[in-house]
């Protein structure tokens, strides 16, 4: 579907402090790439609905972006916690560790995550609003 993303390009980042969020995400990765999609992933039900999961995927531009963003932030500490980024391809991904109702197979080559994504990024977005932001900023 629409919010299938591409595995071969993609990094799985969890461990995510509550604070973070999507443009937080963005300014970060596109230090070392081009981000073209950003999956960040929601409780849809019980009483941690609304909040976020704590995992999100990030689809880069190509291998190199995947490559150098892993390297760059793997354990990097944002806020109190540190970042576990690694390939979304990768077999050994659990995302069912904190009890998800759907699982993601990762055998697949494309992860859909319509289930549980509430918000798909629109990159053209963020780059408008984080532009906006700086301006007002300066003045």
């Amino acid at each position: 579907g629409m919010s299938s993303i591409n595995n071969e390009n993609s990094v799985y980042v969890c461990n995510l402090d509550l604070r973070v969020n999507e443009f937080i995400l963005y300014r970060l990765f596109s230090k070392y790439g081009k981000v073209t999609k950003i999956h960040f992933l929601w409780h849809k039900t019980g009483f941690q609905k609304g909040k976020p999961r704590g995992y999100c995927f990030v689809q880069m531009e190509n291998q190199n972006d995947v490559e150098n963003a892993i390297k760059n932030l793997h354990n990097k500490k944002l806020f109190q916690k540190q970042l576990i980024v690694k390939k979304a391809n990768q077999p050994n991904i659990d995302v069912q560790r904190d009890n998800a109702t759907t699982s993601l197979s990762s055998s697949k080559s494309k992860l859909n995550v319509n289930e549980e994504t509430t918000i798909s990024i629109q990159i053209d977005l963020i780059k408008q609003k984080l532009q906006s932001m700086q301006q007002s900023s300066i003045n």
